[in-house]
């Protein structure tokens, strides 16, 4: 398991498929945060993938913060309470 799949793994998402795609958006924007997100995706389909993620039209009703938000509070302030 890759760190985005442990990031994402307590990650309320509907389906496996919208858990493998946050991950994947993950990867792709932190390996090149200072691109767009068209040129971090590299292909049309991740391009289109990353904002129907970040948009809620993967699943109705959905969206990337709602995703990244576990046991009620953003995943980066639980990172800093475990350090």
């Amino acid at each position: 398991m890759g760190w985005a799949e442990a990031e994402t793994d307590g990650a309320s998402l509907p389906d496996a498929r919208l858990k493998r795609r946050l991950s994947r958006v993950l990867e792709q924007l932190s390996a090149q945060p200072t691109e767009s997100i068209p040129a971090a995706s590299g292909t049309w389909a991740d391009t289109k993938a990353a904002y129907r993620l970040c948009c809620g039209q993967a699943q109705p009703d959905t969206q990337l913060s709602t995703f990244l938000k576990l046991d009620g509070r953003p995943v980066a302030q639980r990172r800093m309470q475990t350090a």
